[in-house]
């Protein structure tokens, strides 16, 4: 039996988030400015690309659709087999042999009103880097390190950063009204881009 979407007034369904965004915490950088319209614009504007439908990936868009964020697309290339069952809780055995990222955008879109989530059933190397300049936020659902590379590469060819095949940063983090994560980067410095949650 498939349960029936949440029913919840605009106001009850926010209210916890709306404490996080409308007053200044520990929680936040010192260049925070909170207030109502920061939720328009999670609600409005922002664009996320959850890359990966996998076990990361489906806690990643489940989060994603609870906390506002409106505007979400995911990518994976992969098809649901009998043994993602058991932790990739989008997913049921009617799934079986579809692909990831379309059976997640119909889960989340059908339980989760106002959320709009655009599936990709595709390799992310066959995607046009313009694909990913669309995006505010590009969060990596991935298992894969050959792929985590890739997107790291991209996230610092888009930023700008790419020289001769090496992307050499040091990571601060720091407040930006613009972002709601961002890193002073430096491309002098020595470090890697493995392990970095990047905001473009």
């Amino acid at each position: 039996m498939t349960p029936e979407p949440m029913e919840t007034s605009s106001a009850e369904r926010w209210q916890d988030l709306d404490k996080l965004l409308t007053r200044s915490g520990n929680l936040v950088g010192p260049g925070f400015e909170p207030g109502p319209e920061l939720r328009e614009f999670l609600q409005n504007d922002c664009k996320v690309l959850c890359i990966g439908a996998g076990g990361l990936g489906c806690e990643i868009l489940k989060d994603l659709a609870l906390s506002s964020f409106v505007n979400i697309e995911v990518i994976d290339m992969d098809t649901i087999d009998v043994s993602n069952l058991n932790r990739q809780f989008l997913f049921r055995m009617q799934d079986v042999g579809k692909p990831k990222a379309v059976v997640a955008a119909e889960r989340i879109n059908s339980r989760v009103p106002g959320v709009k989530v655009q599936a990709h059933f595709a390799r992310i190397e066959d995607m046009p880097t313009e694909f990913y300049q669309e995006f505010t936020v590009i969060i990596l659902g991935l298992d894969s390190l050959e792929a985590r590379r890739y997107m790291n590469s991209v996230a610092c060819s888009l930023l700008g950063m790419l020289q001769n095949s090496s992307c050499r940063l040091d990571a601060q983090p720091s407040s930006d009204s613009q972002n709601l994560f961002s890193y002073d980067l430096h491309q002098s410095a020595v470090g890697c881009t493995l392990c970095f949650c990047w905001s473009v």
